[in-house]
């Protein structure tokens, strides 16, 4: 109707997500649409929400997360019993409608397993071994979770670009504070002896690094880079004007110059390297100082 009038209309569509929306809606509106993902909170914004965010720490920022409504100034929720609610509600309400589960406790295991190798190479065959599935079902598992925003890839970088898509990528929360949820953390004390701290921190500064990006209206041209035979890693790659900026993530609130081994092995092999940087935990929210440009939100 606003085309042909010749007026020029502006809906904004908002709420929680439903997978299925944009199949029931006639129109493509391909050219007259913009679409914003609404991420939990960044790290900017998070420090403006009080004194007790700006004063968070590592374990802190791990154990609750960055849901809104944990960091409210009254009647705040206990994180284990918002993740748990949160879950409980996601799948008896999203993955029903998104795919035709029958042995939801399955599904939870799944999800579990799948927490606890955040940050690592996604391994299918493994994954749908350990939780009693088949390949295919995982597969279908993972697609409904990356549908629903509950997690996201990362692919790792070549050369060639076609290698980007068919290489094993990582598997990361778009929610730092359900995957520790998921995977036991009930409490802030029990992050610094847990063997997974350093998976759940660069969980954290990845998905940092993405909301970044998509929230200045950037694809979240990002990677990771390992060479053929393993001895040369680094954790994240952003790309941007032709060149790679990599960063290592460290879960340590002190620095140390081995931090840098990983970055200087990289130049080497790979000379479009600019603008190295080492991401590492620091003491409070202030001095985990991610750097990724401007986070401001580009939405209306």
């Amino acid at each position: 109707m606003a085309d042909a009038r010749g007026v020029k209309g502006q809906f904004i569509l908002t709420g929680s997500q439903q997978p299925d929306l944009a199949a029931a809606i006639g129109e493509s509106l391909a050219g007259r649409t913009g679409i914003c993902e609404l991420l939990p909170l960044s790290l900017d914004e998070l420090a403006t929400t009080g004194p007790a965010a700006a004063a968070a720490d590592r374990d802190t920022l791990l154990w609750r997360g960055f849901m809104p409504r944990l960091w409210a100034d009254t009647a705040p929720i206990d994180p284990p019993t918002f993740y748990r609610d949160y879950f409980q509600t996601y799948v008896q309400r999203d993955v029903r409608r998104l795919v035709n589960i029958q042995d939801l406790d399955t599904f939870g295991v799944f999800v579990r397993l799948l927490a606890g190798r955040a940050g690592q190479l996604l391994n299918r065959d493994s994954l749908a071994r350990d939780a009693g599935i088949s390949v295919p079902t995982a597969v279908k598992w993972l697609n409904a979770l990356e549908a629903s925003f509950l997690v996201f890839r990362l692919r790792p970088w070549h050369g060639n670009i076609g290698s980007r898509q068919i290489k094993s990528p990582k598997i990361y929360f778009s929610e730092t504070g359900l995957a520790a949820w998921l995977v036991g953390i009930r409490d802030a004390t029990q992050i610094p002896a847990h063997p997974l701290v350093g998976s759940l921190f660069e969980n954290l500064v990845v998905a940092e690094a993405r909301k970044s990006r998509l929230n200045r209206g950037l694809d979240p041209d990002m990677w990771f880079y390992r060479n053929a035979k393993g001895t040369v890693e680094v954790d994240l790659l952003l790309e941007a004007n032709g060149k790679l900026h990599p960063r290592e993530i460290k879960a340590s609130s002190t620095y140390s110059g081995h931090f840098r081994k990983g970055l200087s092995r990289f130049a080497e092999a790979v000379p479009a390297a600019a603008t190295p940087k080492i991401i590492y935990s620091g003491r409070t929210l202030g001095d985990l100082a991610v750097n990724f440009h401007d986070t401001a939100s580009w939405c209306p």
